[in-house]
């Protein structure tokens, strides 16, 4: 009988063994997908602002400044809804990015890197956009999206941790 309670025992303790590997296992994939899913439209949007939609001026004339945006010169309320929807794409992958980095011991240079990558995105808009256009677009996108790049990942794991705890607190 003790044999067999025993035997027991340890097949139990092997299936919760088992469980939990297959769980963490389940989850590192799903994190490398998310990962992979999110530096694709990280990619795709980044290009976008280097590129943007009617490229840059090669020339300068009276009218417009080599390197500038010709979209941006020619229809700047489409430039505008471009670079709105365009950046909150970056900044939502880059923050999806930062977050999965946190959840799964953070590796500082790839944290740094995607910092330096937030700068250069809204350095870039800065750059391309015309003087006259849309008033500080590019320098206030690479400001305030920088400093939330920084902290908002942050901020939210914390914010999320604290919810949960109370949630836990609440059922007891």
């Amino acid at each position: 009988m003790e044999i067999t309670t025993t035997n027991n025992n340890r097949y139990e303790r092997h299936v919760e063994q088992s469980n939990t590997n297959l769980a963490e296992k389940i989850d590192d994939v799903r994190n490398t997908l998310y990962m992979a899913v999110v530096a694709l439209i990280a990619t795709a949007t980044y290009q976008a602002m280097i590129t943007p939609p009617g490229g840059l001026w090669q020339d300068d004339s009276d009218q417009h400044e080599a390197g500038k945006s010709v979209l941006a010169t020619k229809k700047q309320k489409l430039f505008l809804y471009f670079v709105i929807g365009n950046t909150i794409g970056f900044y939502f992958s880059l923050w999806s990015m930062i977050y999965i980095l946190l959840e799964s011991g953070m590796n500082y240079a790839i944290l740094f890197c995607l910092y330096a990558l937030s700068f250069t995105y809204g350095l870039n808009l800065a750059t391309i956009e015309p003087d006259n256009s849309s008033k500080g677009l590019g320098w206030g996108i690479a400001f305030t999206f920088g400093m939330l790049t920084i902290l908002g990942p942050f901020v939210s794991r914390k914010l999320w941790k604290a919810g949960k705890k109370t949630h836990q607190q609440s059922h007891q």
